[in-house]
């Protein structure tokens, strides 16, 4: 995603302004916000016109503060920043506010349920400008990995945006400090310290995306260079608006604002940045974005720029982009993923619509009040005032989750304790089911995708002599709760070793990308089972790819190291997948209509191994009946996700598990 820049600059050229109106940046923010929406919308890519409004946003924050900062006395340039920094929030705040409080009601009419929870949190974030730190900490949670797009996923730029803002002028502070230290110029002096920064910020912006590009992409350290890029451009072309260029110069300038046109535009097109930015690739439009300012500068820049259509809708940038991917967002939770052309321009023109209405009625007269530009405690009541519907629209949200929820979790109570689901319910419901996890997750018993470490945790009766283990990923995790119960009423000690995305195997061998900390931790977890030899070991025997079934060998080559070791081994069946969101399916179409044929997730001719030691406990009957894997089991909802089982349905499925135990370790 992508964010436009909010900055604010003229539509009008002043008759005695020395400098020259940059009439190409103006344009080119109407350009780069259709660029985001577009891609959005169609091709499910981003554009790179978050990292264009970066630096637009840079470059002009450099003019606004070199006056702030080079005030003779402190105080001046400390309520100057304070000044600085409330406009800004007159400019964010209106908009954001509109937009949160709209996607809200959208979401609690037209949002499944199932989504509200990570939805609510995904809102606060917004309204604080931190999305794109909540963004990069779900991303690391395997849980929240199948979840689908926040409507107010877009935050995550303005709130990098923000942080920039808040930051760049402790810069400018240092670097007016130093000039006036060392008796230079302030311009100077900003080179060095934005320089600085700005080489750090750009090495950590590469280290980071090789490593972890998914955070890397909201991360504000990857991130601040390109608002840097800006500022130091800024500073360079700051004495030379205003001299003459020659004939060739002109021409030559010209060919650098089409071609970085060109550049943006066709960027996306050319290369699939997803999973690319920022890094070395977000040069490209970042310089692309340079060239533009540059031309610019000196009246060359592409002519298409200053198309009036293009400087008119410039000022509701912002909000356009604020607007179109709740709109969005909304459409596809609603219809699918793709959108066709007729769609996907009713989605373009509604966005248009309510961001000119939003800046024209919301943004502009806050941003303009006289009241708000004399007074700071005015501007920060106001502020404050504007904040409060965002606030309690999400407050209404909770309280409305939670009343449900409440409701929801009495019903899981009364079936695990045998009774029946009311007819045409689901139990867990949609709303609850993706919290319908065994307590391995809230006790942080499962170790996460990246480390290493091995976490053990205790089940069932702490104390016996005679020991369980259940190693493996998150399908092994999903059974902790129901061998548990097993093994205390067996007076059997359970001890679960388990790590997110990290089958128990030799996963080396297993064609699967999988996190290089895994191969590790499943060497140091074999280790740990031979040295101290449990009774039994749990794991998952099968693995499903391509709509494949098998007991694949590199799962047994790891099985037959604890076989060798003299230690027997459950291999449990793994459930099939669904391939769709099975509580999404089941709000939009019910539970006859959410299924996979069993031939699908499950093979009718699975060749099981016979080695000694080795026993294999087949859940088919159970995850599936003769015809269908269902996601609603006799009122119960089987799968919280298209892979993972609700803690419901697997507490009251784990008869097997209880006749295999007995089996194999007889009182």
């Amino acid at each position: 995603m992508a964010g436009a820049a909010v900055v604010e600059i003229q539509t009008t050229r002043p008759p005695t302004n020395p400098k020259p109106y940059l009439y190409g940046v103006q344009g080119l923010r109407t350009v780069a916000a259709l660029m985001v929406a577009v891609y959005h919308i169609w091709f499910h890519r981003v554009s790179g016109g978050v990292d264009v409004f970066f630096v637009v946003a840079g470059y002009f924050a450099t003019a606004s503060m070199a006056k702030i900062v080079t005030q003779p006395e402190s105080r001046q340039r400390l309520a100057g920043v304070g000044a600085y920094l409330l406009r800004t929030a007159r400019r964010v705040v209106p908009s954001a506010t509109v937009v949160i409080v709209a996607t809200v009601g959208a979401s609690i009419l037209l949002m499944s349920p199932s989504l509200w929870e990570a939805n609510i949190a995904h809102g606060y974030a917004s309204m604080f400008f931190f999305e794109n730190w909540h963004l990069i900490s779900e991303g690391n949670d395997y849980l929240a990995n199948d979840l689908s797009a926040s409507p107010f996923q877009q935050f995550w730029a303005l709130a990098i945006q923000v942080q920039s803002y808040v930051i760049f002028p402790l810069l400018a502070l240092i670097a007016a400090a130093m000039a006036r230290l060392l008796r230079t110029a302030y311009r100077r002096a900003l080179l060095v310290v934005a320089g600085v920064v700005f080489a750090a910020s750009l090495t950590f912006s590469v280290y980071f995306t090789s490593v972890n590009q998914a955070a890397a992409y909201f991360h504000l350290g990857s991130r601040f260079w390109e608002f840097l890029a800006g500022a130091l451009l800024a500073v360079a072309l700051g004495r030379l608006a205003t001299r003459p260029v020659s004939f060739q110069a002109q021409r030559l300038l010209s060919v650098l604002g089409w071609a970085g046109l060109a550049v943006i535009v066709s960027f996306a097109a050319v290369v699939d940045a997803s999973q690319l930015l920022p890094g070395f690739v977000a040069l490209v439009p970042v310089g692309a974005a340079a060239a533009i300012i540059v031309s610019a500068r000196f009246g060359a820049e592409p002519g298409v720029l200053k198309a009036r259509p293009l400087l008119w809708f410039a000022d509701s940038s912002f909000a356009f982009y604020l607007w179109h991917w709740p709109i969005l967002v909304t459409y596809q939770q609603q219809f699918g993923r793709d959108v066709s052309l007729p769609a996907g321009m009713a989605i373009l023109f509604v966005s248009a619509v309510l961001a000119v209405v939003t800046t024209k009625f919301v943004e502009q007269p806050i941003r303009s009040a006289a009241l708000l530009k004399r007074s700071a405690v005015a501007s920060i009541l106001a502020i404050l005032l504007l904040l409060a519907p965002s606030f309690a629209s999400l407050i209404a949200w909770g309280w409305m989750a939670e009343t449900r929820e409440s409701q929801d979790w009495a019903a899981v109570e009364a079936v695990l304790v045998g009774n029946d689901p009311e007819p045409g319910s689901y139990v867990p419901s949609t709303l609850i089911a993706r919290q319908d996890l065994v307590a391995a997750y809230a006790m942080e018993c499962q170790q996460g995708t990246r480390p290493a470490e091995v976490i053990e945790c205790e089940w069932g009766a702490t104390d016996s002599s005679r020991t369980v283990a259940l190693v493996g990923g998150s399908h092994d995790t999903q059974w902790i709760d129901a061998i548990a119960a097993i093994a205390e009423e067996r007076d059997l000690r359970l001890i679960s070793i388990t790590k997110g995305a990290c089958p128990f195997g030799d996963v080396l061998n297993s064609g699967m990308e999988l996190h290089p900390s895994c191969p590790q931790w499943i060497e140091q977890v074999t280790e740990r089972l031979i040295d101290d030899p449990p009774e039994l070991v749990i794991t998952t025997a099968t693995r499903t790819t391509d709509k494949v079934e098998e007991v694949p060998e590199w799962k047994m080559t790891q099985v037959g190291q604890l076989l060798d070791a003299g230690i027997p081994v459950l291999g449990v069946r793994d459930n099939p997948s669904f391939g769709f969101q099975p509580l999404s399916c089941l709000e939009n179409m019910g539970a006859d209509a959410c299924y996979v044929p069993r031939a699908d997730g499950l093979s009718a001719d699975l060749l099981v191994p016979d080695l000694p030691g080795f026993t294999f406990l087949d859940m088919a009957d159970e995850y599936c009946d003769e015809e269908v894997c269902p996601v609603v089991d006799e009122g119960i909802t089987t799968s919280w996700d298209g892979n993972h089982l609700t803690r419901t349905w697997t507490m009251l499925n784990s008869e097997k598990f209880a006749q295999a135990i007995d089996d194999l370790l007889p009182q």
